[in-house]
């Protein structure tokens, strides 16, 4: 009954607050109030208002678990490892923060699985409202640092932010606190970076404190054990293929005048009980021009009668693209799968080694060939094989003893006579990402290189010290050797395309020279390049940056590439930091 009474309040909006109120404060069954903390209805509620930013039905629900009416678990970890304040100062929902900043039990204090905090995360977006509003309770602990000993006053110094900085020392004072002299895991003190900007103001600020405290930072940790994330991909049985299930498993692709490869795969997203079905290639192959609703491009499977199949995008099947991995993925309706009925290949679980023996499976001359060799070499997410490929093998997949797809082929790469894939792993990350994000942003988010960043957003990115790496002169330049290449005119056009991405999506650090980054549409990827990859980049091609080190920066995650980490200081993670919580707001 109590189920059925919930339901129906979520779903007449214009019903809810009153019928909650009468609910809750009316209802004369004795049990009725303990049945709804029993079935934790009280949180279905609140995760309901929240997920439709119905602030005054969130100031119900804690005003009622204020007054112990009902049970509220407001401090609980979604799957991410994030709390609701977490998540809203993410957003910097400031309308919701305040809401539920009146929850009694709520733990401000409270950290991600990489150790940072709601006031962190108010510090790392410069957002002073938030940070008053935050240390205003008598609860809030100053001195929590993150998993590079960073307190809230070092990211408000790192970013040279003197009004956040004045509150927090602010708070410091009437503590009797002296946190200006607390050092980082890069050795630096809020006091040296605020002398490093020069900052006399800032300067003046933390020596505002007379009476030096010999503090004691203490390394407590309240959260809840830490999470682990269940792996979604374990599901696919070792098995062997038959040679007509393999005939079936691969097809291939005419767009135009370029021909690639094609491979029916299950993907396990949204869950493994309910994969994705669907048709992957490379970005080469097939790019964001041809993903637009209506385009259509024609593919050949295995047949006696060697006909075409045409297959036509639509807006409603989950379609992604992503260029800097080099890797396209279709879903297939039910109706298109009818018509020809492929075998779907599974993804393995596991990421291969180097040296793991693997075999590909090709479709030149419209006939399948099955190739056996090795991993030589793993780098970032590309893999480095020795099998030989023929001509249109691009988006051929790799597989492992179990013929599970472990990659998908890309390029052979002449100077080292290897050929190069993409790590399945890291399609999926970012299909993933995408899917579970396609409420927020879109099913057509996916489909489409990063957006296009407005003069605001720009700014943003510019003021936390990142810039666009290609001048205006730069791209001329580029244009000019591309039309003035021996290539086709075919591939002139996807050159171009592809420039143009790279105009608005490479990005370096202008207090940091040797960091670049990379924005797609669903990660950020950074690189700390050397001296010889600086010359091997000098053009900027996107083929020779496709093969640099990448490491994506992911939001809930503390771990960083050890060549990367090694050679950043404080300020670079600061930065690195920020990305991270920003999720997919700038791309």
């Amino acid at each position: 009954m109590i189920k059925i009474l919930i339901e129906y309040i979520i779903n007449g909006d214009d019903i809810e607050i009153e019928m909650i109120k009468f609910l809750i404060e009316q209802a004369n069954e004795k049990d009725f109030i303990s049945k709804l903390n029993e079935e934790k209805y009280g949180d279905y509620l609140l995760l309901n208002a929240i997920k439709k930013n119905n602030i005054e039905m969130v100031n119900l629900l804690i005003e009622f678990a204020n007054e112990d009416k009902i049970k509220l678990n407001l401090n609980k970890r979604n799957k991410f490892g994030d709390t609701q304040l977490i998540i809203a100062c993410k957003k910097r929902n400031k309308e919701l923060i305040k809401c539920l900043l009146k929850y009694k039990k709520i733990k401000i204090n409270k950290r991600t699985k990489y150790r940072i905090n709601a006031l962190m995360i108010a510090c790392y977006f410069k957002e002073k409202d938030i940070v008053d509003w935050i240390i205003e309770r008598n609860d809030v602990d100053l001195k929590i640092q993150d998993n590079k000993n960073n307190l809230p006053l070092h990211i408000a110094c790192y970013l040279n932010n003197i009004e956040i900085v004045r509150s927090l020392v602010d708070v410091n004072i009437k503590n009797k606190e002296n946190l200006s002299n607390v050092m980082n895991c890069y050795s630096d003190t809020p006091l040296d970076i605020a002398e490093e900007y020069n900052n006399k103001e800032m300067i003046n600020c933390l020596n505002g404190i007379k009476d030096r405290v010999e503090l004691e930072i203490e390394d407590i940790d309240s959260d809840s054990p830490s999470y682990s994330m269940t792996n979604e991909m374990n599901y696919s049985k070792c098995k062997r293929i038959k040679i007509k299930d393999m005939n079936r498993s691969i097809c291939l692709i005419k767009v135009e005048e370029g021909y690639g490869t094609g491979s029916f795969i299950e993907i396990p997203i949204p869950s493994s009980k309910n994969p994705m079905k669907g048709l992957m290639t490379n970005n080469h192959v097939i790019n964001e021009k041809k993903l637009k609703p209506g385009e259509s491009f024609e593919i050949y499977i295995f047949s006696e009668n060697n006909k075409p199949i045409q297959i036509k995008i639509n807006d409603k099947n989950f379609v992604f693209t992503s260029e800097l991995i080099d890797v396209t993925f279709i879903e297939l309706s039910d109706e298109t799968i009818n018509k020809f009925n492929p075998y779907f290949l599974n993804i393995s679980n596991i990421d291969v080694r180097e040296d793991e023996p693997i075999e590909i499976l090709q479709f030149p001359n419209k006939e399948l060939s099955l190739a056996k060799g090795k991993i030589e070499e793993i780098y970032s997410f590309n893999i480095y094989h020795n099998i030989s490929t023929y001509f249109g093998s691009s988006g051929s997949p790799l597989l492992n003893e179990n013929y599970e797809v472990v990659g998908i082929h890309k390029s052979s790469l002449k100077d080292k006579n290897m050929n190069v894939a993409v790590k399945c792993s890291e399609i999926e990350f970012a299909i993933r990402t995408l899917y579970d994000n396609k409420d927020v942003y879109g099913i057509g988010k996916a489909r489409e290189s990063a957006k296009l960043l407005s003069e605001p957003e720009m700014d943003i990115l510019n003021e936390y010290g990142l810039k666009l790496k290609l001048s205006s002169d730069d791209i001329n330049e580029l244009k000019e050797d591309i039309i003035q290449s021996n290539k086709s005119e075919y591939e002139k056009t996807i050159k171009l395309n592809e420039l143009e991405i790279l105009q608005k999506s490479l990005f370096y650090c202008t207090f940091s020279e040797k960091l670049l980054l990379y924005r797609t549409n669903y990660v950020w990827y950074i690189t700390y390049l050397s001296k010889e990859e600086n010359i091997f980049i000098s053009k900027f091609n996107l083929d020779n940056l496709k093969l640099l080190n990448w490491y994506p920066l992911i939001s809930n995650s503390k771990e960083l590439d050890s060549s990367i980490e090694s050679e950043i200081e404080g300020r670079e993670f600061i930065l690195i930091t920020w990305l991270k919580l920003t999720e997919l707001m700038y791309l």
